[in-house]
């Protein structure tokens, strides 16, 4: 049996079309390299932000399976929510016409992965024009533990679960498994912890793999979460417990300055209160000193980034402005539907008052032009990343190691190379280049290159 995919993540030769139909609300949307190997088909709801996944790989005896066929393991990814049985029933439809086209070996192939892009350059900035939130390319050599549990969420502009999901990944979930990657990866050098996943505060190991990273003798933890557990004392106690003594950093996503715009980003009522809940009780605690701010820009919150500013400014923590990345391939990723061109996200984040903020993630010609024209200090005040790099590429470019890293492919985005870089005067304190579905969607037109005596002339100086 083969099953290809293409450059585009098209399926091939399994029978299966995009649009083909399943359960009734859910259609086929594509397919992609899965990280522990074979292909994951992606099925979204028509209306709606539910996918369902059905991950197809060689058959392997010593990794669990859901079904098993001739020559092929079939691995479910469900969200964690009602109507899993139904959801089982029909694929299980799916792996009966797997099985019967079944008949020999199985070949699966997929795109070969780009090689990893060398380290980008990195640029001695006046401690003044950094940003008051690191980037997390400047984190230094960082372990990523994903722990495979649910957010809940359905956040407007993440497509993550089209190619990752934690419904029923006890391959990766097993205590044995995390002890033995954080154990490897302390006896590599590495002394940060990053907790990452769609929200590892809700795997029911998150406790006992900060307690073993304290042990091993990690010294720093970044925990990226949803961030609405915060607001379980209990819960945060024995995190804070558990974490004890560790340089700890609480990265903590709003998206809204009320509920209506929060809960719209994120697709599930009640976590607007949940997250500020639990800022309230970081701070109650005493260590509001740990709290990052995260907000991600698009076409959901520009017109209320005025609001968002004000609502952030009570906690008094710095804050890192992201713009939306593709995860993935498809053409229906959640990025062609969400994301903004530079000169809009940069038109809201000066229209709020603070021209300030989030100004690092904007290219710096798009900057430049902007306070040529406008009299706005956006290239000459505003401050920039200590690595300049697209957030989307960070494990790509930076110095990270995944528990899984090793097993299967690295997903990587496509990006498009600015075609200026070479005679533009900012090029060092820019990523060179957007993703290739910024270009597909918006165009290249905004990226201009910027002379030295333009600059001079707008009395830049770093």
């Amino acid at each position: 049996m083969s099953i290809t995919l293409d450059e585009q993540g098209v399926l091939l030769a399994v029978g299966l079309e995009v649009g083909d139909v399943l359960c009734g609300p859910f259609v086929l949307t594509g397919a992609l390299p899965h990280h522990e190997g074979g292909v994951l088909l992606s099925w979204s709801e028509r209306e709606g932000r539910r996918t369902l996944g059905l991950q197809v790989r060689q058959r392997d005896e010593s990794l669990p399976a859901w079904k098993r066929t001739q020559s092929l393991d079939v691995i479910t990814h469900l969200p964690e929510e009602d109507g899993g049985d139904v959801w089982l029933s029909a694929l299980d439809e799916l792996v009966t016409r797997l099985a019967s086209q079944d008949q020999g070996p199985a070949s699966i192939q997929v795109p070969a992965v780009a090689p990893r892009a060398p380290a980008p350059h990195r640029i001695s900035l006046p401690a003044a024009r950094r940003t008051a939130a690191l980037s997390p390319f400047d984190f230094g050599r960082v372990f990523v533990l994903d722990l495979d549990s649910d957010c809940h969420m359905r956040c407007a502009f993440c497509s993550t679960r089209k190619k990752w999901s934690p419904g029923q990944m006890s391959s990766t979930s097993t205590w044995e498994r995390i002890e033995a990657g954080l154990r490897l990866a302390h006896q590599d050098g590495y002394r940060a912890l990053r907790l990452s996943g769609l929200d590892p505060l809700t795997h029911p190991h998150v406790h006992d793999a900060v307690r073993m990273a304290v042990t091993l003798g990690f010294e720093t933890l970044h925990i990226y979460s949803p961030s609405t557990r915060y607001s379980e004392p209990a819960f945060l106690d024995e995190l804070l417990e558990a974490s004890a003594g560790l340089n700890r950093s609480f990265h903590v996503p709003v998206y809204g300055a009320s509920p209506e715009v929060h809960d719209a980003m994120t697709g599930l009522p009640g976590s607007f209160e949940g997250v500020t809940r639990g800022l309230e009780a970081i701070e109650e605690r005493g260590y509001g000193a740990e709290i990052v701010l995260l907000t991600m820009l698009t076409r959901h919150n520009l017109s209320t980034w005025p609001e968002l500013v004000a609502t952030i400014s009570r906690w008094s923590a710095p804050l890192q402005v992201f713009l939306p990345f593709p995860s993935t391939r498809s053409e229906d990723d959640a990025f062609y539907a969400v994301a903004t061109t530079h000169e809009e996200a940069l038109e809201a984040l000066v229209a709020g008052g603070s021209p300030v903020r989030g100004l690092a993630e904007i290219l710096p010609c798009v900057r430049y032009r902007f306070e040529r024209e406008n009299g706005e200090p956006t290239l000459t005040r505003g401050p920039f990343h200590p690595v300049t790099a697209l957030l989307g590429t960070l494990f790509e470019h930076a110095d990270y190691r995944r528990l899984e890293d090793g097993t299967g492919a690295l997903f990587t985005i496509p990006t498009a190379a600015c075609p200026h870089h070479e005679r533009c005067a900012l090029a060092s304190l820019c990523p060179r280049g957007v993703y290739g579905a910024y270009k597909e969607r918006f165009g290249l037109d905004e990226l201009q290159p910027v002379s030295e005596q333009e600059l001079s002339a707008l009395g830049f100086k770093l």
